[in-house]
């Protein structure tokens, strides 16, 4: 018997003939912070799991091929909200091959032959992989042009290095020449993280900052800040701060099929009866409110951080940023409260921000929200209001 996933005493219907398939949806609840079991048919391990890596770990120490075995008949338990059916770019993200996936990789396996096919996905990650040296690492573009250059460097050698193997092997087998050259080139051509880092090669190129923030523009929604200056009379001005668009970030989070299907779904919602409150909408005050039955609710938030740490005497406020954000309120709360669900607003020292005031920092974000709250928005090509909330988050 395999061992179900336990979380809350709730059932998850979810079924597959593959494992390989289930696990993708066992990383699922991982992601939104539910305890599962391990499904394989007689594991031992009585623990349950908490995080992707440790998961992933014991498949790969204790079943190194789990992949071969068929996939659990059993009803499993989720919590009371069902799983996401689809995914979502800026909710999830993908799971679809784990670190360890080249261990057991057969010809049978036809999800991973389709997705090593998938060039569009080769090139996703790729770019997710700049984009995560950007805005997790943090690193100056300078830092990553460097980096770019010297895997272009090491891309060229092993690139050179397989022609040469490639070529001798197909001469030692007697194929003519004028055969070799289109192997070779059908074969150099399947390298997408050298072709990648060429540009006299077809397919998106990411050899520079401009092209890699394009990629991210046309592929992953990404809205470039704004840089304003703060001292309309001085153009050369250091007293300035980065501001995203909301209008411009909300509509294309509107484009993504699932977001579009959170919001849909939020306006079924009913408030509590009985005088619990399980959410914000269960709140007297938002009861007490007039709010139309299709309305996307946006929550402001506000806080400072310390970019430079253990920073001592001149420099410990310094360099402190102040940071607003938004979120779209609609998402069930286990979605809601992830960290990829908020969305840049505004970045600025703090010490610009005392000096301008908030009237003068803020003044465009008020503007926007105060637009978005007269106007309306199109979710599933129906007519949706906005209504927005600014909270300092302490």
């Amino acid at each position: 018997m395999y061992s179900p996933c336990v979380a809350n005493d709730n059932q998850c219907f979810f079924s597959s003939t593959s494992l390989w398939e289930f696990v993708q949806h066992l990383y699922r609840h991982l992601e939104n912070g539910i305890r599962i079991m391990c499904p394989v048919n007689g594991c031992t391990r009585k623990k349950d799991f908490q995080k992707v890596p440790t998961f992933q770990v014991h498949l790969s120490q204790e079943h190194p091929d789990w992949r071969a075995e068929g996939c659990p008949k059993e009803q499993y338990m989720i919590p009371t909200t069902p799983a996401p059916e689809g995914d979502s770019q800026f909710l999830f993200q993908d799971h679809s091959l784990p670190p360890d996936v080249e261990e057991s990789m057969t010809d049978d396996c036809d999800v991973t032959d389709n997705e090593l096919l998938n060039d569009g996905m080769i090139f996703d990650s790729i770019a997710k992989f700049y984009l995560h040296l950007y805005a997790e690492n943090l690193l100056p573009a300078k830092t990553i042009q460097e980096i770019c250059d010297n895997l272009i460097f090491l891309t060229e050698i092993t690139h050179s290095r397989t022609k040469l193997i490639l070529l001798n092997e197909l001469k030692n087998l007697d194929i003519p020449q004028h055969k070799v050259n289109p192997i070779c080139n059908k074969v150099m051509m399947a390298d997408l993280l050298y072709t990648s880092h060429q540009k006299k090669w077809p397919g998106p190129s990411f050899t520079s900052d401009h092209l890699r923030r394009k990629y991210f523009a046309d592929n992953f929604g990404f809205e470039n800040p704004i840089q304003i200056n703060l001292q309309e009379n001085d153009p050369d001005s250091k007293d300035t701060l980065q501001y995203v668009s909301i209008p411009k970030s909300l509509t294309k989070l509107l484009q993504d099929k699932f977001i579009e299907k959170e919001i849909e779904a939020s306006f079924l919602r009913v408030p509590s009866t009985d005088n619990v409150v399980r959410d914000y909408y269960d709140g007297s005050l938002f009861q007490s409110e007039d709010h139309p039955p299709k309305e996307i609710h946006i929550n402001i938030y506000q806080e400072s951080f310390n970019p430079v740490l253990n920073a001592l005497c001149s420099a410990k406020n310094k360099f402190k940023d102040l940071v607003v954000y938004f979120t779209i309120c609609n998402f069930r709360a286990h979605l809601r409260s992830r960290v990829l669900t908020k969305h840049l607003i505004i970045i600025c020292r703090e010490l610009i921000f005392k000096k301008f005031g908030a009237k003068k920092c803020l003044g465009m974000m008020m503007e926007q929200l105060k637009k978005l709250e007269a106007g309306w928005t199109y979710v599933q090509r129906r007519k949706s209001w906005c209504r927005c909330g600014i909270h300092d988050w302490r």
